[in-house]
């Protein structure tokens, strides 16, 4: 009995395995581009959505490095309390990425965009930086091609953090620890 208890345990830990697995890629640094949902050109300093990247397989960046800024004539780029302009090839902590505000230049219609790049806690800089693009409407405008400007999306722009998911390591743990406890167990009711 204990001998098909673990047959039956090992072949439905190869088939958890085989339908978590994904190919391995050697990734040391990504940096994720962003598309922001539109805002107003009239709002003043508004929250953008957080900066995102990964260090060797899903580790989350605890630092971005600000490659280049938006043209001053599409808007510009603060840190938290609105007022701070933030500079290019500055170092940003999480808490500082996830809470940067764009204030649009009033006259300014389009897609305002910067680029940033994950750093490493080897302070070693993405080579491959991402983009941040902010589009930016203006209410009843018509532009240059002769078409009123509209939002692409609604900005919400609230908490954007995603669900961790589990990981094969959690997954394997947990079955290591089931095999454990149903081996105790079988043990008492023999």
């Amino acid at each position: 009995m204990k001998f098909i208890i673990k047959i039956v345990f090992l072949l439905s830990l190869l088939f958890v395995l085989m339908a978590q697995a994904e190919p391995i890629v050697n990734i040391d640094l990504s940096t994720e581009d962003i598309e922001n949902p539109s805002v107003l050109n009239t709002l003043g300093p508004v929250e953008i959505l957080n900066l995102s990247g990964y260090y060797n397989v899903g580790q989350d960046i605890e630092r971005f490095k600000i490659v280049s800024l938006p043209d001053p004539l599409e808007g510009i780029l603060y840190l938290e309390d609105g007022e701070t302009r933030v500079q290019v090839n500055q170092i940003l902590n999480t808490h500082e990425a996830n809470t940067l505000h764009f204030d649009p230049n009033p006259d300014f219609v389009g897609d305002a965009t910067f680029q940033y790049a994950s750093v490493n806690s080897k302070d070693e800089v993405d080579p491959t930086p991402a983009t941040v693009t902010i589009p930016v409407y203006a209410k009843d405008v018509t532009d240059v091609n002769g078409t009123t400007s509209t939002p692409k999306k609604a900005c919400s722009c609230n908490n954007y953090d995603s669900t961790p998911s589990m990981s094969l390591w959690g997954v394997l743990l947990m079955m290591i620890l089931t095999l454990i406890i149903t081996q105790k167990e079988f043990k008492k009711d023999f």
